[in-house]
């Protein structure tokens, strides 16, 4: 992650969703001005308690950032976009607190395509189960007391899953686009996690690898970008 941004003395940063604070905490002891926000007190509650006074921790919406225009040279949204029901109005604000020739690092992974798939087996399985051991007269007198609305799914994520709080989910030419017309340009990108978890597995993947599997694989991406300078 330095390697993307390398942050040093004077840098100003904004780290969109900080979670818990570790990329912040990083920045911060490489000797940038960080600034850490997230929408989940819980985390904000984490990030102070495991970090104090550092540096500034605010609770704030990744599309209603609350600084001024040009504030960052710098701004890190990690696993954040796919969470968002309107990724334009996030990016709109992170290009406007975004000096000229700014940069953005954002990562989105596709967990929940999968986590969705393994839904779908695991309660398929279990109701053949379950129907197997219910008497028919049971379920029809079930189906006779209890309603069942339709849900229609929300988002443009194709598979739901209780285990995953994902709203869309992103193909990697799909997100360029989307970066492109917020008048963003593509600087560098990889895709995660290689041999930092998957060990010599991942780093022979990483080495071997061509095409969209290299661009790809795990369905994970990491994409940093510049804010086109008028």
């Amino acid at each position: 992650m330095l390697g993307f941004v390398a942050p040093g003395p004077g840098t100003r940063i904004l780290d969109v969703g900080c979670g818990i604070g570790n990329f912040s905490a990083l920045f911060s002891e490489a000797g940038a001005t960080v600034v850490a926000t997230d929408f989940a007190e819980s985390m904000v509650s984490a990030t102070r308690r495991r970090y104090g006074t550092s540096f500034p921790i605010l609770r704030s919406s990744a599309d209603a950032i609350p600084h001024a225009d040009a504030s960052f040279d710098v701004v890190i949204a990690l696993d954040v976009i796919e969470h968002l029901y309107d990724p334009g109005r996030f990016l709109t604000e992170v290009r406007r607190v975004l000096r000229p020739g700014g940069t953005l690092v954002l990562s989105t992974d596709r967990d929940g395509m999968r986590l969705g798939i393994l839904n779908q087996i695991v309660a398929t399985k279990v109701k053949r189960i379950l129907r197997a051991l219910i008497p028919d007269r049971l379920v029809a007198a079930r189906r006779g007391r209890i309603a069942t609305p339709s849900r229609p799914v929300s988002g443009g994520t194709k598979f739901q899953s209780p285990l995953c709080t994902h709203v869309h989910e992103f193909a990697l030419d799909e997100l360029r686009e989307l970066l492109t017309s917020q008048g963003f340009v593509s600087d560098r990108l990889d895709t995660y996690p290689h041999w930092a978890e998957f060990g010599r597995w991942g780093t022979f993947v990483e080495a071997a690898a061509r095409g969209p599997l290299r661009e790809y694989k795990w369905e994970y991406v990491l994409l940093k970008v510049r804010l086109r300078e008028s």
